[in-house]
């Protein structure tokens, strides 16, 4: 991988150092990559002052050009992605919240721009509320919370069946749900959405 910034060369290959050849100077010099990363590299972008790096173990790092440090485990579990500008864009690998979109600026702070996914089908929801500045909603068997600090959803199925409205009273979640044996109203699991 290669890339020039401020009148320097910055080469890396297969050994654990970035090899930094000074244009104005005409001299080599050498910066060895830190323990955490896991050599050989397997991928490298560059966004305006810094550089991306994947190791082996698809873990994302951070080494800046103005300064030549590192910041190192910025995302484990990288599936893709990608760098420009002031930052890159990463997908982690699927997981328990698959779908997410993370995005990092040239500091390493992580921001979520695509969050999980709800468990059922948002086309055919049956009720929803907005409870304590969140949206929940219910489809089918599926209870759902969409989050606004992390842009993604968290799901379960309703112990009791088919959740056909919601109530609330007193800062409670209650739900009107269909099961085998006709509706009836069950505090359903809302408060493990939370």
């Amino acid at each position: 991988f290669a890339a020039i910034q401020d009148q320097k060369v910055w080469l890396i290959g297969q050994t654990r150092a970035i090899e930094i050849y000074d244009l104005k100077a005409r001299s080599w010099s050498r910066k060895t990559l830190p323990d955490e990363i896991k050599a050989p590299l397997v991928a490298a972008r560059r966004s305006a002052q810094a550089w991306w790096l994947l190791d082996n173990a698809k873990t994302l790092h951070l080494f800046k050009f103005a300064d030549a440090s590192f910041i190192t485990d910025v995302q484990p579990d990288v599936e893709q992605f990608d760098a420009a500008q002031d930052g890159a864009a990463v997908v982690p690998r699927d997981s328990a919240e698959s779908d997410r979109l993370l995005r990092f600026d040239e500091s390493g702070k992580p921001r979520t721009l695509v969050g999980p996914a709800f468990g059922g089908d948002l086309g055919r929801l049956t009720d929803a509320i907005v409870d304590g500045g969140d949206v929940v909603v219910a489809q089918g068997p599926w209870l759902g919370r969409y989050r606004w600090s992390n842009h993604g959803w968290k799901s379960v199925r309703a112990p009791v069946g088919e959740v056909t409205r919601f109530h609330q009273s007193g800062g409670s979640i209650w739900a009107e749900a269909r099961g085998s044996s006709g509706s009836s109203v069950h505090s359903v699991g809302i408060d493990s959405l939370k």
